[in-house]
């Protein structure tokens, strides 16, 4: 097992050399990695944060912890005392239904986050209306 290991990723290096005088390659290449890096960076994140893997966001105390999406650009904790409302709206779409969650802070910036609209995703916004309700957060819904 270990020697067909090695064989293939000597089969890979190889390959790699071969085609590194290929700009366009090498372009694709680096691309990629960035991608790779920056996903596992996320994934790291969320790991530090608690909550589970795969879930859109958490809460812990309060605190509201996103873990959806690549394009949530800055923090990704948001606690409840600096939410003003929240906009939860139904978009479908090519790739199927989704919920699109935008927090509206007090300082004026928007949070933005998607929860699919499969049974998990419908649990979990049931979820984020009940600790918004407790935490007196206005919320609006359109589109459902």
């Amino acid at each position: 097992m270990i020697r067909m290991l090695t064989e293939w990723l000597d089969y890979l290096r190889t390959g790699f050399q071969s085609t590194a005088g290929d700009s366009f390659f090498s372009l694709l290449f680096g691309a990629f990695l960035f991608l790779q890096l920056l996903c596992l960076y996320r994934r790291f994140s969320i790991l530090k944060t608690g909550g589970h893997f795969w879930d859109s966001y958490h809460i812990t105390g309060d605190t509201l912890y996103i873990h959806a999406g690549l394009f949530c650009i800055g923090r990704r904790d948001v606690p409840f005392s600096e939410m003003r409302t929240v906009d939860i709206d139904y978009v479908r779409g090519k790739g199927g239904a989704r919920f699109t969650v935008k927090i509206h802070r007090e300082k004026g910036l928007i949070k933005c986050f998607v929860i699919s609209a499969d049974e998990k995703g419908k649990r979990q916004l049931k979820d984020l209306e009940r600790a918004l309700f407790q935490h007196r957060i206005a919320v609006r819904k359109w589109g459902y």
